[in-house]
C-alpha cells in the first residue's frame, strides 16, 4: 500500500482540468496585475498540455514571469543534480560510465591517454568532472531541449517559458531531500509508474485530482515546512512584483489541503478558475469511470486481483 502511495503523492508533486488559482490582495489600496497559481503533475507533458484550456494557455503566454519549485535547466541545479546521481548510481553502473567517458575525460583535461582508470587520484578528478560536465551527465535537461511526448510537464512549462523570452525563477533551493526523492523514485516499477500516471492524467484533465487526493489518502501528507518557505517566497515576490504579471508553477500537492501554500497566504484572496478542458473526451469523465480507478488503485495496492472491463481499460 506505501509503495503506491510513495508513487502517486511523488506524481502529484513533481506532477485538473487545469489546477488554475487567480491570486487577489485582500489589502486595501493594494492590487496585483496579474498573479496565479497553476498546480501540475510530474507525468510525460503529451498526457496533459494537448488538453490545457484556453484560459490556461492564455495564462501561460500572457505571464511575464514563471516561478518554478526548481528550475532543473539552472547550471547551478544541474550541478546539484549530477552530483546526486553520481552519488546514487550502482557501482557497475557507475564503472561502466567512468570507462565510457575517460577517453572524453582524459582529452578535456589535457592528460596523456595512458593514464588508467584505476587510479584513485585520477578517479577524483575525474568525478568532479562529469559532476560538472552537462554534456556527459543532463542532456535531457538543456534549456534548448527538443520537447518530446516523454518531456515531463513541468520541464515543458519551463522551456516553453524561456522560449517565449520569460524570466524563470526558483521559489527553492535544491537539497538532499530532492536528492532523496529522485533515488527513491527510479526504484519504482516502471510499469506500474507508468500505470499510475496515466490514472492520474485521468483525474487531472476531468478535474478529479483534488476529489481523488481527499479520497485516496486518509490523512494529510505534511509538507509544511518546505510550503512555509515557498509561501514566504511568494509573498515577497508578489510585493515587490504588484506590477508584473506573474504565474507560480508548483506540484499540485502543495495546493491541497490545511498545509498548503494557498492556505498560508492568508493577505491574498486566492480562488480556483473554473477551466475546463475543451479538448479532453467528456465520455471519460463519468464518475463511474472515476470510482473505479480508485477501486483499480486500492486493489494495486492491497496485492489484489482486478478484473478487466472496458471502463477501466479506457485509462
Amino acid at each position: 500500500m506505501l509503495f503506491v502511495i510513495l508513487i502517486i503523492f511523488s506524481i502529484f508533486e513533481l506532477c485538473q482540468s487545469s489546477l488554475l488559482f487567480r491570486i487577489e490582495s485582500k489589502i486595501e489600496n493594494v492590487s496585483l496585475d496579474s498573479a496565479y497559481f497553476l498546480g501540475t503533475v510530474h507525468v510525460p507533458q503529451n498526457l496533459i498540455w494537448p488538453y490545457f484550456s484556453n484560459d490556461t494557455l492564455d495564462i501561460l503566454n500572457n505571464s511575464d514571469e514563471y516561478w518554478v519549485e526548481i528550475d532543473p535547466t539552472d547550471p547551478l541545479v544541474r550541478v546539484h543534480v549530477n552530483r546526486c546521481i553520481i552519488d546514487h548510481i550502482l557501482p557497475k553502473q557507475l564503472a561502466r560510465l567512468r570507462v565510457k567517458t575517460w577517453p572524453r575525460f582524459l582529452n578535456d583535461t589535457k592528460r596523456n591517454h595512458i593514464n588508467k582508470s584505476t587510479n584513485p587520484h585520477l578517479i577524483a578528478e575525474w568525478r568532479h568532472w562529469i559532476i560538472n560536465n552537462d554534456r556527459e551527465m543532463s542532456f535531457d535537461s538543456w534549456r534548448n531541449s527538443t520537447i518530446t511526448d516523454d518531456t515531463i510537464l513541468d520541464h515543458r512549462i519551463i522551456l516553453e517559458a524561456y522560449r517565449k523570452e520569460k524570466y524563470v525563477g526558483s521559489l527553492e533551493k535544491f537539497s538532499n531531500t530532492f536528492c532523496e526523492k529522485a533515488t527513491r523514485q527510479s526504484k519504482f516499477n516502471p510499469f506500474l509508474k507508468k500505470f499510475i500516471r496515466e490514472v492520474i492524467s485521468l483525474w487531472y484533465n476531468c478535474g478529479w485530482l483534488i476529489e481523488a487526493f481527499n479520497e485516496y489518502f486518509d490523512g494529510e501528507t505534511d509538507m509544511k515546512i518546505r510550503n512555509e518557505k515557498m509561501a514566504n517566497n511568494i509573498r515577497q515576490i508578489l510585493k515587490s512584483k504588484a506590477d508584473r504579471k506573474i504565474l507560480f508553477v508548483v506540484g499540485a500537492a502543495h495546493l491541497f489541503g490545511k498545509n498548503s501554500i494557498d492556505s498560508m497566504l492568508d493577505e491574498y484572496h486566492i480562488t480556483q478558475i473554473d477551466s475546463p478542458s475543451e479538448n479532453f473526451p467528456s465520455e471519460l469523465c463519468t464518475q463511474e469511470i472515476f470510482k473505479k480507478t480508485i477501486n483499480v488503485l486500492k486493489a494495486i495496492s492491497n496485492g489484489t486481483n482486478v478484473e478487466s472491463d472496458d471502463n477501466a481499460s479506457a485509462v
